[in-house]
């Protein structure tokens, strides 16, 4: 079971802290740079429970209504999200989720970057928003493991096995060009 007990009280959360973040001095930062933007909405989707939230940064605006053409697309576990704004996950978690194709990001490159370098002034918003709303049993969940193995036991004893293998969840390799047709 996850930590949501279901997709309205997912959204119920993710509105709260986002519409507290988009009227905060940070939010509003965030707006006047996106003013000049066509496009400035993001589509969060969420899976385990499924919900979808559009946030028009331009506007300063949350709703529950995808949009059409969201100029960032983000899609990832509900709990994972909910790790990664407690600050739950290092990077070789992170980065996990990635590989293991728990997360997918689309977009231009531009406007992925501003938006993960948006995310470090929306993280604190997240906490600060379940504890105002009583939510502790949120607050309280249990931290995600770290150090785990990502192989077999077998694999951890001889890392000769591993070291310069794909792993079954990794994406395939990248095929390059010979040195002569670079």
């Amino acid at each position: 079971m996850g930590y949501f007990a279901s997709r309205e009280e997912l959204e119920t959360e993710l509105v709260a802290f986002l519409d507290a973040f988009l009227a905060s001095p940070d939010g509003e930062r965030a707006s006047a740079a996106a003013a000049g933007e066509q496009n400035a909405t993001v589509l969060l989707r969420l899976v385990n429970p499924g919900a979808a939230v559009s946030i028009d940064l331009r506007a300063g605006t949350v709703s529950l209504d995808p949009v059409e053409d969201p100029v960032v697309e983000i899609e990832l576990d509900a709990d994972a999200l909910h790790d990664i704004l407690l600050e739950r996950l290092d990077a070789v978690q992170i980065s996990r989720l990635y590989e293991t194709e728990r997360v997918h990001f689309s977009g231009p490159p531009e406007h992925l970057a501003a938006f993960i370098a948006l995310a470090g002034s929306l993280q604190p918003y997240y906490p600060a928003s379940l504890s105002e709303r009583g939510r502790q049993d949120l607050l309280a969940t249990p931290a995600p493991p770290t150090k785990v193995a990502w192989g077999s036991p077998e694999d951890v004893l001889n890392p000769r096995k591993v070291i310069g293998k794909r792993r079954p969840w990794q994406r395939p390799a990248r095929v390059r060009a010979p040195a002569a047709d670079r």
